[in-house]
């Protein structure tokens, strides 16, 4: 499957494993975790000691999970580091444990600017957002609302703010209302949202009530530009501003646009 390709490089188990993911006690998952420990093993970084300092602090993140605290801010994370019995941490070496936690998959903390100040405990609540929003068609049967929004997502590739609004304002998606701001600029760090810059004649900017899903678009290749030898290799290109305008129009007719196209 990857013959040839630069992925190559990343498939260093050899053991074919087949995993049923549908049962969770499926023998084959504890083959594929031994596996894993032994390639992990082999790691240069294996064995290396870590600073004993952030002991206390990854106690306390694994106590606020389990009473279902799954974002935390920055002054927060100040407040348990200052209780700390022995020597609190610098500001640098909170950083590092922030970066490191990071690194190993245990928290998501951004070092951005406007997403500094959250440290997201459990990952899996930030998928979970995601999931509410963009996700398969059948995972959206019997709930009306977003089969409505996958419908649209699907034909214009765009969501209302409003529409992101009303969804979790329902029970089952709740959870993701206090932290709206936050999780919609992490949605938009990772391009998963695309907020249009608008500007009027005077060039200052227009809001917008919508996002860009380009995921969610379907569309056919009926110039063959996918199966083309060189696809990997070129850069897509908005060959006239004409292009962009019309996509755009497509959701919100009339707008005024001002943008500027670098031709490669």
């Amino acid at each position: 499957m990857f013959h040839g390709s630069p992925l190559m490089s990343h498939l260093v188990i050899g053991d074919r494993i087949f995993v049923n993911a549908r049962n969770k006690n499926d023998p084959e998952m504890k083959r594929m975790r031994k596996c894993i420990i032994q390639e992990s093993k082999l790691q240069p970084t294996w064995g290396q000691n870590l600073p004993k300092c952030f002991i206390p602090l990854e106690l306390e993140f694994e106590c606020l999970i389990r009473k279902n605290v799954t974002v935390i801010t920055i002054e927060d994370l100040r407040k348990m580091n200052a209780q700390h019995p022995i020597r609190p941490l610098t500001d640098a070496e909170l950083k590092v444990f922030l970066k490191f936690q990071h690194a190993i998959g245990k928290i998501l903390y951004f070092d951005e600017p406007g997403l500094d100040q959250h440290i997201t405990l459990l990952p899996t609540y930030i998928i979970d957002a995601f999931k509410s929003i963009i996700t398969d068609k059948s995972f959206c049967k019997g709930e009306r609302q977003r089969e409505a929004l996958w419908d649209l997502m699907s034909q214009k590739g765009v969501i209302t703010k409003k529409a992101i609004d009303e969804l979790w304002s329902k029970k089952k998606y709740r959870t993701f209302e206090p932290r709206k701001d936050y999780l919609l600029e992490v949605m938009t760090h990772l391009d998963i949202l695309v907020e249009p810059k608008r500007y009027d004649p005077r060039h200052n900017r227009i809001p917008a009530d919508f996002y860009y899903v380009a995921s969610m678009i379907q569309a056919k290749d009926d110039n063959g530009y996918l199966q083309s030898p060189s696809f990997r290799k070129e850069t897509l290109r908005f060959h006239s501003i004409q292009t962009l305008q019309s996509y755009l129009r497509l959701y919100h007719s009339g707008s005024s646009l001002t943008a500027s196209v670098f031709m490669m």
